[in-house]
């Protein structure tokens, strides 16, 4: 079985927001991927441009990977869902990373991460 550690996020809010619907408003959610791979979602936060998540988890992360990405979406009934940002960080981003005092293990501290507008639709696949 191949070796991973655990780095804790947590997925506070979104500020400001672009609008996605006809409505003027959106209906945020984040879904975090490692690898292209889904590992967490947050609940959707109906009519709003200023969505507060305040949802942690625990993710699992191979030894080999090579990146995460938080993706910000606009759920939609009908149709896809339109990608509103995203961030992507590299294993060497995340682990050039100082430790915080409440680190633990390979990846530790704590950072704020701005997540940038996606100028054209791209739905995780």
């Amino acid at each position: 079985m191949a070796k991973s550690t655990s780095l804790y996020c947590r997925l506070v809010e979104g500020k400001e927001l672009p609008a996605k619907d006809v409505s003027g408003s959106s209906d945020p959610y984040c879904v975090v991927k490692v690898d292209n791979e889904v590992v967490a979602r947050t609940a959707t936060v109906w009519r709003s441009l200023n969505p507060f998540w305040g949802e942690e988890f625990t993710l699992r992360l191979p030894s080999g990977f090579h990146s995460l990405t938080i993706y910000v979406l606009d759920e939609d009934t009908i149709g896809h869902d339109d990608v509103i940002g995203k961030v992507s960080l590299s294993r060497q981003q995340i682990s050039a990373q100082p430790r915080g005092e409440q680190g633990h293990g390979e990846y530790g501290g704590h950072r704020v991460i701005p997540v940038l507008g996606v100028p054209t639709p791209c739905p995780p696949s």
